[in-house]
């Protein structure tokens, strides 16, 4: 909770992009940190008065902007009340595959003592939003959407291949590379020649903003990983570009991830 009455628009723009809520003059952010379904949230609100309040304020909002599905609604309850997780919630679900050094950049949060072949520039670290350039085709991801972010083995210090973070995808561009790079210079870990080299002979490539991210306490390994994918999406995981999974399957990795 926020309660100082005098503060600078900047302030303001970074506690609304946090999804603070004002309510009867004060900044307030609930956190709920649960894998549940609707009926289960709506028990939980019912006997918070501070959630109560907060979930009337986001319903004034959305219809206030027109804004009044089911899926609005669940979508944002959940990125309000984050980190939590709503089991029916129906949103696209994706695997990226990223390679190690720009997940070192992204999602190294130096809470362990381990070898860092890059030093991370540790104003991304910070940043609630982030961008990611990949390949324009096929284009496979959707926005909005939940990622699960699998870090390919490293071949320089042998960790092997794991799932390692949860994030949101909230806009996707496709456009030239120069022209994208110009867009979200400030904003990603890439420069000029990593946008370069992504786009290879290309025209276009794609850049997705993403943000919300989640370490996840205990990395998914690939065995792990197979063993989800054999009995909810009954196949071999096998990730050389984005795949889209089921939402149980999400749930099930991301549940493994923070137990």
């Amino acid at each position: 909770e926020i309660s100082e009455k005098y503060l600078e628009d900047d302030i303001i723009n970074a506690i609304q992009e946090a999804r603070f809520t004002k309510l009867n003059n004060t900044w307030q952010k609930v956190n709920i940190k649960d894998i549940i379904d609707t009926k289960n949230l709506y028990s939980i609100i019912n006997k918070e008065e501070n959630t109560q309040n907060l979930i009337k304020g986001i319903d004034l909002s959305l219809k206030k902007a027109g804004k009044t599905s089911e899926f609005i609604k669940k979508y944002n309850y959940e990125r309000f009340l984050s980190p939590l997780k709503i089991k029916d919630l129906e949103i696209p679900s994706y695997i990226v595959p990223i390679k190690p050094q720009w997940a070192e950049q992204l999602f190294n949060d130096k809470s362990k003592e381990k070898l860092n072949l890059f030093e991370p520039e540790y104003e991304l670290l910070l940043n609630r939003e982030n961008v990611y350039y990949r390949s324009a085709s096929p284009k496979i991801i959707n926005a909005p959407a939940r990622i699960l972010w699998y870090s390919s083995e490293n071949k320089l210090t042998k960790v092997k291949g794991s799932i390692i973070a949860t994030s949101y995808v909230d806009e996707i561009f496709i456009d030239t590379p120069k022209k994208l790079f110009k867009q979200f210079e400030k904003l990603g870990i890439y420069k000029w020649k990593d946008i370069s080299e992504t786009a290879g002979n290309k025209d276009k490539i794609m850049a997705f903003v993403f943000s919300d991210t989640e370490l996840l306490k205990k990395p998914i390994s690939l065995k792990n990983i197979n063993n989800i994918f054999n009995v909810l999406e009954n196949k071999k995981f096998m990730v050389v570009a984005p795949i889209k999974i089921k939402t149980e399957t999400y749930l099930a990795v991301y549940k493994e991830g923070i137990d």
